[in-house]
């Protein structure tokens, strides 16, 4: 009866540590997917601050078309989220005018 019980004390052990190590494993696999591809910059233009992502390539010229299209005297702060989904990167502005919503893109 002890073996017995040795036995499954063993087993769930052993159960617990390869559930840990497989969790593990899958937060490193997610999380090396996260890294930024690109960096944060930020415009000034008069009172306005522009933050908005940089990524050393043809994105580069959307977003540059984008900030020339921006009227300082509507926006004093720019901000941006960026989003992965598979292989497709997408960049949400949001324009703020003395903290409140004015405009996405």
């Amino acid at each position: 009866m002890k073996k017995r019980n040795n036995t499954i004390i063993y087993l769930n052990i052993l159960s617990i540590v390869t559930f840990c190590v497989i969790c593990i494993n899958l937060f490193l696999y997610v999380n090396k997917g996260l890294n930024k591809v690109y960096k944060e910059k930020y415009l000034r233009v008069e009172n306005s601050i522009l933050y908005y992502p940089s990524f050393n390539d043809e994105k580069d010229n959307y977003i540059a078309e984008y900030l020339n299209i921006i009227d300082p005297s509507k926006v004093d702060t720019l901000k941006y989220k960026v989003n992965y989904i598979g292989n497709f990167i997408n960049i949400l502005f949001v324009s703020y005018y003395n903290n409140v919503i004015t405009d996405y893109y």
